[in-house]
């Protein structure tokens, strides 16, 4: 699979990419500017404690992917919470939560 590892222009991307639909992996160029590369990660870790206290009291919607693909809500902290021990059977998925809107 080809890679893009230099910045391209959109109508570039969508001429070599989009319109001939060829899948392609896009290099970091393109995040190196997003506060998540900054903030959410710390010595090559999810930065939990940063996630916890930006966003922890955030309702996120979450899925049951063992059941039924249920959808529900929880305090993202809950959820932070649920992938760390991972003492459920459920295989919950925190799903379509426009943090964009949090920050």
């Amino acid at each position: 699979m080809e890679r893009v590892e230099k910045e391209i222009s959109p109508e570039e991307f969508w001429k070599e990419f989009i319109a001939p639909l060829k899948p392609c992996l896009i290099g970091a160029w393109l995040t190196e500017s997003w506060k998540a590369r900054k903030f959410w990660v710390k010595n090559d870790q999810i930065n939990v404690d940063y996630l916890i206290e930006k966003y922890g009291n955030c309702k996120v919607p979450v899925t049951n992917c063992s059941k039924n693909f249920d959808c529900s809500s929880m305090v993202f902290v809950d959820y932070l919470r649920y992938l760390k021990k991972r003492e459920s059977n459920d295989i919950l998925y925190c799903k379509d939560w426009h943090l964009a809107m949090e920050d």
